[in-house]
Formats: structure tokens, sequence, C-alpha cells
């Protein structure tokens, strides 16, 4: 601000005090020049604030970027069980099936196998997340 009031005033000497006697109504041109003064204060107290602000803008922006990637990573996490388990239901029914089946076959014995390592697989992976 202060830059363009120096521009738009190139004639008047800014290193030298203000007078006010040099015009008509003092009075009222010392008042004018107070509140001028007083306006620029909290102008560039309010440009800091500005300022504090978007700094405060930016890290928020910023944090909620890293809770963003680390909620997708937990969304992504918190289905390798439930797979694991399904796959291990199925592997489990299928297993049993086979077993019980007139010719007792020796791929329900792996099928359940299968099945219980998978179960076993989700476990540690729901107990390790917390």
């Amino acid at each position: 601000m202060k830059d363009i009031t120096r521009l738009r005033y190139k004639n008047y000497d800014w290193e030298q005090p203000f007078d006010p006697n040099e015009y008509r109504d003092p009075k009222a041109i010392r008042l004018l020049y107070e509140n001028w003064l007083l306006a620029t204060v909290e102008l560039e107290e309010a440009q800091e604030q500005i300022n504090g602000l978007k700094q405060q803008s930016a890290n928020l922006d910023k944090s909620n970027t890293v809770l963003l990637t680390e909620n997708r990573a937990y969304q992504k996490r918190k289905w390798l069980p439930f797979v694991l388990q399904f796959v291990a239901v199925i592997s489990s029914g299928l297993g049993i099936n086979y077993v019980t089946s007139p010719g007792g076959s020796q791929y329900g014995w792996i099928l359940i196998s299968i099945s219980a390592i998978l179960e076993l697989i989700a476990f540690i992976a729901v107990k390790s997340e917390k």
C-alpha cells in the first residue's frame, strides 16, 4: 500500500514530517492525518492477519491431504482380511463337501487346511492394524 501511495504522490517529500500549518484548516487536516495514520496501521495489521490465515489454511490443506491419503490406505487394508476370510469360508465349504462325499477325496483336507491358514492370516492382519 505504501508503494502505491508514494507513486501517486511523487512530489511529496515523504521524509519530511507532516505540517498542518501549511494548510487552511489545520485542525481538520490534523484529524484527517491522524485518521489516515490509524487506517494505515489497521490495514497493515489486517494484512498480517490475512497472511497468517492464509498460512493456517495452507497448513490445514496439507493436513487434510495427509489424512485423506491415510484414510484411503486404511480402506484398502480393511479389504484384505475380508477377502481372505471370504476365500477361506468358500474353500472350507468345498473341502467339507469333498471330505463328506461318498468317495472321501483328499482334496477336501487340503482345502480345509488352506482355509485354516487363510483365516489365521486374516486374524493376524486384523490384529496388526490395531
